[in-house]
């Protein structure tokens, strides 16, 4: 089993292999087991129906799909109620994802849990594609498979998100500490006992990282596959909230710095100068953003977490020193 999740990581495969790997496991997809989808919403009306249309046209038989409506002020929750008893719909007032997806799972039945943002779009093989690697891969917590993009009308901007970033499998934690190449949830389907053993999204991340976190917590865990197969349409658009790159550094240091507080140390005690070095750059990272949205205090309270880990850096200490000499200025 460990050679055969080595072989996906070190090959990278055309769509026709691809498709010939998938054929040797395609009778595992056969053993069905429920899928709950868990869809989060805030005021996604534009591409909603869209989003749960792909999730109700899985070519996998066995499907169950719950939108959590977290407090939406638009058409949204009228758009939910229109499939009636197609899918389950909980409504709550406006939490953030982390808690919408956390009490979508909470009311989810099925063996497998998949997440699908409001505005992307599934094909329609994807859960049966990833369900047979789960079911062939036993050991296998999670996987992920890859992504093409779309604008907001819908047209292809980029056929797929592998040509950019390198993308690991199996043991992957490693990987991830360097840095997320898990564009989105939708990209991903799990087991529910990992997600339950990982204790699930932690509410307290900033929204533009929860995800992240909760990937590394897994990878912590076990094995977390890659589908080499592009298999969701990731929607750009002016209403994303995926945040900019400066706040994915802010989101990014949070969940690093969680992952050490929760990470066994003896078992990955080879990582840990890693994760140290990955959680500096991200806090520095982080200053130098506060520092340049004239927001004084932070500035300084990230730029000493920086030298913390780094006693000796001189980038932290000049940024710290420049921090002093600013006006703190509230954030529009």
């Amino acid at each position: 089993m460990r050679w055969q999740i080595r072989y996906i990581y070190n090959m990278r495969l055309s769509p026709d292999q691809c498709a010939t790997r998938h054929s040797d496991i395609t009778s595992f997809a056969m053993i069905s087991s429920l899928i709950s989808v868990i869809v989060p919403v805030y005021n996604g009306s534009p591409y909603l129906r869209e989003c749960i249309d792909s999730a109700l046209n899985q070519t996998y038989p066995l499907v169950e799909v719950i939108a959590v409506n977290d407090g939406s002020k638009d058409s949204s929750m009228e758009i939910l109620k229109s499939y009636r008893d197609r899918i389950q719909i909980i409504d709550q007032r406006n939490s953030g994802p982390a808690i919408a997806r956390n009490n979508g799972v909470k009311v989810a039945r099925g063996e497998f849990v998949a997440f699908l943002d409001q505005d992307d779009i599934w094909d329609n093989s994807k859960l049966e594609h990833q369900a047979a690697l789960l079911r062939y891969h036993a050991s296998a917590l999670a996987t992920y498979c890859d992504h093409r993009g779309i604008d907001e009308y819908g047209k292809v901007t980029s056929p797929t998100g592998a040509l950019y970033d390198p993308r690991a499998s199996g043991q992957i934690l490693e990987y991830l500490i360097r840095g997320n190449f898990i564009l989105s949830a939708s990209l991903v389907m799990l087991r529910r006992t990992a997600f339950d053993l990982a204790g699930g999204f932690d509410a307290s991340q900033p929204h533009w990282a929860d995800d992240y976190d909760l990937w590394m917590r897994i990878a912590a865990q076990g094995p977390f596959l890659y589908q080499n197969e592009t298999l969701v349409s990731y929607r750009r658009h002016g209403s994303n909230t995926s945040g900019s790159g400066a706040e994915m550094l802010i989101g990014n240091a949070h969940a690093l710095r969680n992952l050490e507080q929760h990470l066994d140390k003896q078992t990955y005690q080879k990582l840990l100068p890693l994760l140290s070095d990955s959680i500096y750059r991200s806090t520095l990272g982080t200053a130098w953003y506060y520092r340049l949205q004239g927001r004084r205090k932070l500035a300084i309270q990230s730029y000493r977490a920086a030298l913390a880990l780094r006693p000796t850096s001189l980038t932290a200490w000049l940024g710290l020193a420049r921090s002093l000499f600013i006006s703190e200025r509230t954030p529009t």
